[in-house]
Parts: structure tokens; sequence; C-alpha cells
């Protein structure tokens, strides 16, 4: 579970940080 969890924690920090970039051109 700790590498499923990490997994997914890189996923979603990857996604927030392209999110954030959108944003920020926004």
């Amino acid at each position: 579970q700790s590498q499923s969890e990490k997994e997914m924690s890189s996923s979603d920090k990857e996604s927030n940080d392209e999110e954030g970039i959108v944003e920020g051109k926004f």
C-alpha cells in the first residue's frame, strides 16, 4: 500500500503542479 500511495501522491502532485501552471497562465 505504501508504494501505491506514494505513486498516487506523485500523480496527484504532478496534476496539481500542472493545474497550478495552467491557472497561473490564465
